[in-house]
């Protein structure tokens, strides 16, 4: 029968356009978001350097990474900081370049040939 073999064709087709669909519209979401952070950067009062040196400030390290973070529908920068072997990622304002928080990040114990069964 014809049937039966149009309509797993059609169906497979219909997933496929979909996906793809989905998948655009994701990428196209990304790049709006991607805009809007860069013009929230752009806009900033702090500059990224400025954030690093408060975060460097704050912790007595060096930083290592910087990005961005969404916190309470606002943009952050976000500094991972280095000191002793320690890792602080710390959140900086970027309107006032204050630090909203610093959190240590866990100790990787499998770099230090410890583990989980302590």
């Amino acid at each position: 029968m014809q049937v039966s073999r149009i309509v797993p064709a059609v169906l497979v087709a219909v997933i496929t356009v979909g996906g793809i669909g989905v998948a655009l519209a994701d990428n196209g979401a990304g790049e709006l978001n991607e805009h809007h952070e860069i013009q929230s950067v752009l806009s900033a009062k702090t500059s990224l350097s400025q954030a690093i040196a408060a975060a460097e400030r704050y912790t007595g390290g060096k930083a290592v990474e910087t990005g961005l973070e969404h916190r309470d529908g606002r943009l952050a920068y976000q500094v991972k900081t280095a000191k002793g072997g320690s890792v602080t990622t710390v959140l900086v304002d970027p309107d006032s370049g204050k630090v909203l928080q610093a959190a240590a990040e866990a100790a990787d114990r499998d770099a230090k040939g410890g583990s989980d069964a302590d």
